[in-house]
């Protein structure tokens, strides 16, 4: 293979949900996604490789302009592609890809996709696959009890998992989760239960023991996903595992508090389970260096590949990463179509999902690259035209011209932002630089 790295562009969209997701934080609405095009040359051949992130703000601790503007600051053209293996491990040092992951993500997927086609293989073939196809979770957004049954009752008939959204408050989630667990009993299902870390660890415990008194057990509780605030550290996850043997032997997962491998080590070592969201640790590269560093611990434990609303395009990748990762054997949301929230005209590749109506799963692409072709023009149609001047007016609490996102209680996204990164608002809206790392 003799190929060269010739341009790299990155554009980024707004895109509405069908209908508007509510979550501990606040409600997602309009969607900021980042994507990245890689064009090589090779023996006079043109090539193209696609990587979207598809994390934002207050998901992660940086927004997408701040995933726009470190892709933006890539300088690889005349990079050679015949050692993916080094071009991956040189640009996963920069700065801008160590202080935001789903940058790294991003750019590890379109490599993975342009080397794939260069050399004829799919990304399974790049990795080495363990699996081929698994049970997609399905999450449940904040809804009225009676709906949010209906709505377990859909995913279950469809051979999911339904996964529902709680941290709204001890009240509201308790009778939600009385209501889902007499449903699981009635029906012989499994559902999970996502806190999105919206608990203190004494309001986690006042909510247990208040389902302990009342319910007495949740049989049908699979696993809690998250259930502390991650600033309280993965000990408070700990002490809420042990606060759960009240109900039962009940796991607990990281999503939050788990980013990289340090953070792994610590969870496993307490037998936390882990949710590999590969926009949140940094592409499929970086997620199995750390699956090969906590080697010993995770072969004793369980892991999924969680969501983060992507496109196709995204989606794609993640369900490759759950085919890939030795430990992702749980239902996980990496599975679940992004046509089931991004449809027609926002549903960015020719192909329709791979789905096997009688296991209810979900198969990985096996083209070369992705396995799947990309409708750019398509997806320039969403493109918002001023990234910095629209991210300008979210930073300073000004509605933005195509993002919408509400934060609870009317939350000032500039505060939430400078409190969580650490740097004032426009810190990069000047073309600032990275300092402190």
């Amino acid at each position: 293979m003799n190929s060269a790295i010739t341009a790299v562009e990155t554009v980024m969209i707004a895109i509405d949900l069908e209908k508007p997701f509510g979550l501990g934080f606040g409600t997602l609405k309009t969607l900021p996604r980042v994507f990245i095009r890689i064009t090589a040359q090779e023996d006079g051949q043109i090539h193209e490789g696609f990587g979207e992130a598809s994390i934002d703000f207050p998901f992660s601790n940086y927004d997408a302009w701040d995933i726009y503007w470190a892709l933006n600051r890539l300088r690889l053209e005349g990079e050679s592609l015949d050692d993916r293996e080094a071009i991956l491990n040189k640009v996963a040092l920069f700065d801008e890809m160590i202080s935001f992951p789903a940058a790294m993500a991003a750019f590890n997927m379109a490599i993975d996709d342009l080397y794939g086609h260069i050399s004829h293989q799919s990304i399974l073939d790049i990795y080495g696959n363990c699996r081929i196809n698994g049970t997609p979770l399905t999450s449940i957004p904040y809804l009225p009890p009676e709906q949010v049954v209906e709505v377990a009752s859909t995913v279950v008939k469809n051979k999911g998992v339904p996964k529902l959204k709680v941290g709204m408050g001890i009240k509201e989630d308790f009778l939600l989760i009385q209501m889902l667990e007499e449903w699981s009993v009635q029906n012989g299902s499994r559902y999970v239960l996502d806190f999105n870390g919206s608990y203190s660890l004494t309001d986690f415990i006042l909510l247990v023991e208040k389902l302990f008194d009342q319910v007495g057990s949740l049989n049908g509780l699979w696993w809690a996903e998250q259930p502390t605030n991650p600033l309280e550290g993965i000990q408070n996850l700990v002490l809420a595992k042990n606060t759960l043997e009240n109900l039962g032997d009940i796991p607990v997962m990281a999503d939050e508090s788990f980013v990289n491998s340090r953070d792994a080590q610590n969870c496993l070592k307490n037998n936390i389970w882990l949710n590999f969201k590969i926009q949140k640790v940094g592409g499929i590269h970086a997620s199995r260096k750390i699956e090969l560093e906590n080697e010993e611990l995770i072969k004793h434990s369980f892991s999924m590949v969680g969501g983060t609303f992507p496109t196709a395009i995204g989606r794609v990748y993640d369900q490759q990463a759950a085919a890939i990762l030795e430990t992702t054997s749980l239902p996980s949301d990496g599975w679940e179509p992004a046509s089931n929230w991004f449809k027609e005209e926002k549903h960015f590749i020719a192909e329709n999902f791979q789905f096997d109506p009688e296991s209810g799963q979900y198969a990985a692409f096996k083209g070369d690259g992705l396995g799947v072709e990309v409708l750019w023009e398509k997806l320039l149609k969403f493109e918002i035209p001023d990234p910095r001047a629209e991210y300008r007016k979210l930073r300073s609490d000004q509605a933005g011209q195509a993002i919408r996102i509400e934060l609870r209680n009317n939350a000032s996204y500039r505060s939430a932002y400078e409190t969580r990164i650490k740097r004032p608002y426009d810190w990069n809206l000047d073309g600032g630089e990275l300092c402190g790392y």
